[in-house]
């Protein structure tokens, strides 16, 4: 029965610290295949937004040089959350001065394929789950390197990915990063061809060079992310099956412990129950003994009670005797003449026992005389 429950226990165990993390897993898969499947609405200017010169309004191209610089920044911004190392992010700030250095004709005809409005619309979404994510997770700046450190990390097998911490990376990020790539993926793709002309001898093919970086830089963070979280699925689960190998000996060793126990539980009764019926043997040993004395003291103090009855009976026949013989003695003195009235010595000494009886002194009186019929005529 111990096996079955300490089975149950492992397997629950493992389902709750395997199952959830594929779960969350998966789910970040279709999250991306869907935006992967859905596609970019793309960021190539409509007909209306298109000038027919051929030549946008300088305002319109330094729209364009900031929603540039934005989606730099916004690789830059996600970075952290990418294994150490993995983003050049020298080569991308170098990409950001370029792109503030970049002309007008090199802004006009990256123009002629990209639509401004459309990166930032795009963009926005990104950037607030970014800032989200940040704001409810301390960062640390090392060097070149941000490193976002989680304030109650986990502890994992391993740490590559220690730059996004033990915790997982929340889905909407990961979907965020992956649309960062998309705009980063679009605009490169969109600046190909008029990046390959020659517009009044100047070679903007140039302007793609920071572009591509750009894009370079995007795929290495979108593509570290999704690293960094199938590692740590993988790290996660490592850690629980670890951790289960540490639960199933630390529940064995609580069982042995606990037979242990109930072992000696089972011996300390076995005492206690020996010492109860040692303690009973005696108490009956002490009721026996006492009901004895009571027997004997009581019978003792029957015979008692009947002798003092007994010798109170004899004290009061004698008494009685006594009683009546001195009785007699007065009856006699009355019954004698005068002058020859006499007491008789052993009425005096006499207790009325059968040892020492008082004598009938009216049977003592000479001729009669003493007889109560010879008293004369009563009154």
């Amino acid at each position: 029965m111990r096996s079955k429950i300490l089975t149950a226990i492992v397997a629950v165990c493992f389902a709750a610290g395997v199952i959830e993390p594929l779960r969350a897993q998966g789910a970040k898969r279709i999250s991306r295949t869907a935006v992967r499947s859905g596609g970019m609405a793309g960021l190539a200017p409509t007909a209306a937004e298109r000038d027919p010169s051929g030549q946008y309004a300088p305002q319109d191209l330094e729209e364009l040089r900031t929603q540039l610089l934005n989606l730099a920044d916004t690789v830059e911004q996600f970075a952290p959350l990418a294994p150490p190392d993995v983003v050049d992010l020298d080569s991308l700030r170098e990409a950001k001065a370029q792109i503030q250095q970049m002309s007008v004709q090199q802004l006009n005809t990256l123009r002629q394929g990209i639509s401004p409005s459309k990166i930032t619309s795009r963009i926005q979404r990104a950037q607030q789950e970014i800032q989200t994510y940040k704001t409810s997770t301390r960062v640390e700046k090392k060097a070149n390197s941000p490193k976002i450190v989680d304030p109650s990390p986990l502890p994992v097998v391993s740490a590559l990915c220690s730059g996004s911490g033990p915790n997982r990376i929340p889905v909407g990020v990961i979907l965020a990063a992956d649309v960062v790539f998309f705009i980063a993926d679009s605009v490169r793709e969109l600046a190909q061809d008029a990046c390959k002309q020659d517009v009044l001898g100047e070679n903007t093919s140039l302007a793609c060079v920071a572009v591509d970086v750009v894009w370079i830089a995007a795929k290495a963070v979108d593509e570290g992310i999704h690293f960094c979280d199938d590692d740590l699925t993988g790290n996660v689960i490592d850690t629980s099956y670890d951790r289960l190998a540490d639960v199933h000996t630390d529940l064995y060793s609580v069982g042995t412990q606990l037979d242990t126990h109930l072992t000696n539980a089972d011996t300390h009764l076995t005492n206690v129950n020996t010492d109860i019926d040692a303690r009973i043997a005696n108490l009956d040993t002490h009721l026996t003994n006492v009901d004895t004395h009571i027997q004997t003291e009581f019978a003792t103090l029957t015979s008692l009670v009947t002798t003092l009855i007994a010798n109170l009976s004899a004290q009061l026949t004698a008494a009685e005797n006594k009683l009546v013989d001195a009785d007699f003695q007065i009856m006699k003195l009355d019954l004698t003449p005068e002058g020859l009235r006499q007491i008789v010595g052993a009425i005096l000494t006499c207790d009325g026992t059968a040892s020492n009886p008082c004598p009938n002194v009216l049977s003592m009186c000479p001729l009669g005389k003493c007889s109560w019929n010879d008293v004369g005529p009563l009154p």
